[in-house]
C-alpha cells in the first residue's frame, strides 16, 4: 500500500484559543467567534490537542525544534540570531532518505539571523537538511531589514530599498509586479507602533499569504500521484503588524471581540481593532487552506494525506497590555494542534499536554520510519487510534 502523503500547515503567532468556537470554547466561557470552515473540517476529522504548547515562545528556536524533534534545552538555536546548523538532523531528512519528496513554501526562518533567502527561495543548506524543492521566504519584518556589518563585525539592521529586493523571493516578486517600494514604507511605519491598524494597500492577490498559498498549490499539482510527498507550508500570518487588505478588513465590519485579559482599559477600542485585524489573517488562512483543500481534491489526493494544523507559538493580543510572545503566559505559549486524516479518532479532543517537536515523531510513525535522533519527540500517533483524550 502507498504510503499516506503529509501535509504540515504551519501558522505564525496563532494562538490557541482564536479558534473554531467548539475549541475556543475549552479555553473560555466567552470566546472569540472565528468563521474557519476548512479548519473546523480538520477538527470534525481529526483530533485536537488543547493543551499543545510551544518549545520556545519565539520563532526560530520553536521550528529549529520541530525540525530536529528536540527540546529547547537541547536545541542548537537560543534566539532568533542564530541560524539552526546546518548539520543538526531533521525529521525532513529521514522522509527524503526513505522515497518522500520533501517540498516547502513560506517562512521557515531555519536561517533567520542571515536575513538573507536567495531570489527564488533556495540555497544549497535546504538539500542538506532533507529537502526536495523549497521556496524559503521572508517574515513580515524580515522582509524589509538588511544586516549591516561596522568594521568591528558589529551586525545593525536597516531598512531595505527596492535595489536590496532580490534578498528574498517574496520582496522579489512585489517588485516585479511593482509594489515592492509600496510595502517596504509600509513595514517601516509599522514596525514603529504595536496598534498601528492602518490597512495596507496590496491588492488581495500580492498578499503574502495568498502568494504563499499559490507557491503550495503550484508545487502540490506538479507532484506525480505514484510518489508520496510531505509540504510544509509556512504562512506568514497572523504574525504582527496587523497589515491586512480592504477585502480582508470588511470582512470584520461590526465585530467584537473579548476583553483582553488585564489589559489597558484606556485601550479596549484600540485593541478591538488589532483584533479584528487578528481574525481577518486567521480567516484568510483559512480560506487558503481550502484553496490547498480543493487542489487535494482535484488530484483524488485527499483521502491519503494526513494534515496537521499547528503554529509555531501564541500572540499575547493585549493580555497583561502586551502584544507578541516571548513570555511564559498561555497565550504565548499554547498553541493549536489538530492532526487529521489518517487514524480512527474523528472529531476528539485530547487532553495530553504535548509539544511541538512532537509533531516531528508522529509524522516519521505515520509513515512508517523511525530516526534515532528524534529522542525528545515522542509520536501521537496513539492518541489518533484510541479514545483517550475527552
Amino acid at each position: 500500500m502507498r504510503k499516506p502523503n503529509i501535509l504540515l500547515l504551519l501558522a505564525d503567532q496563532h494562538r490557541s484559543d482564536y479558534m473554531p468556537s467548539n475549541i475556543a470554547m475549552k479555553y473560555s466561557d466567552k470566546p472569540p467567534v472565528l468563521e474557519l470552515p476548512n479548519i473546523q473540517w480538520l477538527v470534525d476529522n481529526g483530533v485536537t490537542f488543547i493543551n499543545a504548547v510551544t518549545p520556545s515562545p519565539v520563532c526560530a528556536p520553536a521550528r529549529s525544534c520541530l525540525a530536529s524533534g528536540c527540546r529547547y534545552e537541547r536545541n542548537a538555536v537560543a534566539d532568533n540570531n542564530v541560524n539552526m546548523p546546518k548539520e543538526i538532523p531533521t525529521f525532513y531528512n529521514v522522509l527524503k532518505e526513505n522515497g518522500y519528496k520533501v517540498l516547502g513554501c513560506g517562512k521557515f526562518d531555519l536561517h533567520k539571523a542571515e536575513r538573507y533567502w536567495g531570489e527564488n527561495g533556495w540555497l544549497d543548506e535546504f538539500d542538506q537538511r532533507g529537502f526536495t524543492k523549497v521556496i524559503d521566504s521572508e517574515g513580515k519584518f524580515d522582509a524589509i531589514t538588511k544586516l549591516e556589518i561596522d568594521k568591528y563585525g558589529k551586525k545593525t539592521p536597516k531598512n531595505i530599498d527596492v535595489d536590496d529586493c532580490d534578498r528574498g523571493p517574496y520582496m522579489s516578486y512585489l517588485k516585479s509586479v511593482g509594489y515592492a517600494k509600496l510595502h517596504i514604507e509600509d513595514m517601516a511605519k509599522r514596525r514603529k507602533a504595536n496598534r498601528y491598524v492602518e490597512l495596507t494597500e496590496l491588492p488581495d492577490e500580492h498578499y503574502c499569504d495568498n502568494w504563499v498559498t499559490r507557491n503550495a498549490i503550484d508545487m502540490i499539482s506538479s507532484l506525480k500521484e505514484s510518489e508520496p510527498w510531505f509540504m510544509q507550508v509556512n504562512f506568514v500570518g497572523p504574525h504582527d503588524p496587523w497589515d491586512v487588505t480592504t477585502n480582508m478588513y470588511e470582512k470584520m465590519n461590526g465585530r467584537n471581540f473579548p476583553k483582553s485579559i488585564n489589559g489597558d482599559q484606556s485601550k479596549i477600542d484600540e485593541d478591538n481593532e488589532v483584533k479584528k485585524r487578528y481574525v481577518a489573517m486567521i480567516e484568510n488562512i483559512d480560506r487558503n487552506i481550502g484553496n490547498i483543500f480543493d487542489v487535494l481534491k482535484e488530484k483524488g489526493q485527499l483521502e491519503n494525506t494526513m494534515i496537521i494544523y499547528s503554529s509555531d507559538h501564541g500572540e499575547m493580543l493585549g493580555d497583561f497590555d502586551l502584544f507578541g510572545k516571548c513570555v511564559w503566559r498561555h497565550a504565548s505559549t499554547n498553541i493549536p494542534l489538530i492532526i487529521s486524516g489518517v487514524g480512527e479518532m474523528k472529531g476528539m479532543v485530547n487532553n495530553c499536554l504535548v509539544e511541538l517537536q512532537d509533531v516531528a515523531a508522529t509524522i516519521l510513525e505515520v509513515a512508517e520510519l523511525k530516526s534515532k535522533d528524534m529522542i525528545e519527540s515522542i509520536s501521537l500517533y496513539s492518541q489518533l487510534m484510541c479514545q483517550e483524550g475527552e
